[in-house]
């Protein structure tokens, strides 16, 4: 809605403002510039006439000031060329005969919004078709057409959509009925899944147990290599009891001898006393012989020690129960 006008040398009108109410009447004397006031603002609404012949004849330009719905609009045009029209205090450029968008959007007056001095009184000299394409323009009736056809269009899109979804969701229902076996497969692949986890897992205990076997074997090695000490143990030891009895005679022998010698007693029977003499001799190379088993069977104790000492170490290694089964070992 107009709120207020000023006009500057245009036509007759060198200055003159005009405030507008819901009526506004402007009365005076003939050729006094109302008609020119009239032009002046469907100068600015139309940009019509063109040309500079409207300025005031003793002016280098012409201005035109309107407020509307809260904006300004000038207007300008001069005799060197000047032809602006400024919206808010921006030039708005591009336009030759028109009016720039933004104005014509906010002015938003057409033809119909114009009576001149002479026209025929509004609507009454007017044909039927002339008043009804009048009256469409005024409610934009065109605006009903077009919503009502786009509105028409956008009902068959959506009606198509329709269709294409049902027959989609029609298609994705047989899918998914031909992927009945999808959960039965899902559960297969987990139980294959555990029992590759199954397999891992028995593949450890396989490792485990053959290391455990490994240090049996090793243990009951050890333990027949100590059997068998014990038993050359047990054979040395009566060798050591024979070598003891045997020393003893050595001994006896020796005193013997040693009494001989001492009382230098000459033997009646010769014989016998190189036969008791030979006797010695085997004695003492039976004494060599069990001394140096007795060296035997010393090395062998310490051999026996050292075994022994193996076989608890691999017996501690070996567990009382079985890893897997849980039995005892």
């Amino acid at each position: 809605m107009l709120e207020k006008a000023t006009i500057q040398n245009y036509q007759s009108n060198k200055k003159v403002a005009i405030e507008f109410g819901q009526i506004t009447t402007i009365v005076g004397v003939g050729d006094e510039g109302k008609s020119g006031i009239m032009r002046a603002l469907n100068w600015v609404c139309h940009n019509k006439p063109l040309g500079d012949a409207f300025i005031n004849y003793d002016a280098k330009g012409t201005t035109v000031k309107v407020w509307a719905d809260g904006h300004t609009v000038v207007r300008k045009r001069g005799r060197d060329g000047t032809n602006l029209y400024f919206l808010d205090g921006k030039e708005l450029k591009n336009f030759v005969k028109g009016v720039p968008e933004p104005i014509e959007n906010l002015l938003n007056m057409g033809d119909i919004n114009w009576q001149g001095q002479h026209d025929k009184p509004y609507w009454l000299g007017d044909t039927p078709g002339v008043v009804s394409k009048q009256l469409n323009a005024i409610v934009d009736l065109g605006i009903m057409d077009d919503t009502t056809a786009v509105v028409a269009a956008r009902h068959r899109k959506d009606k198509l959509r329709v269709e294409i979804a049902k027959a989609d969701l029609e298609k994705a229902t047989l899918d998914t009925e031909a992927l009945d076996w999808v959960p039965e497969y899902i559960d297969a692949v987990a139980n294959l899944v555990q029992l590759e986890d199954n397999k891992l897992n028995l593949a450890q205990d396989v490792a485990i147990l053959e290391v455990l076997v490994d240090k049996a074997t090793k243990a009951k090695l050890t333990q027949s290599r100590y059997s068998k000490a014990a038993g050359d143990a047990e054979t040395w030891h009566n060798q050591g009891i024979k070598l003891a009895f045997a020393q003893s005679k050595v001994s006896n022998l020796e005193n013997l001898v040693k009494g001989i010698e001492k009382h230098t007693v000459f033997a009646e029977d010769a014989d016998a006393l190189h036969s008791a003499i030979m006797k010695l001799y085997v004695i003492h190379k039976k004494v060599a012989n069990l001394t140096h088993n007795a060296d035997n069977i010393e090395t062998k104790e310490n051999e026996i020690c050292e075994l022994a000492k193996a076989l608890k170490l691999a017996l501690s290694l070996i567990p009382e129960t079985c890893p897997t089964c849980g039995q005892s070992l």
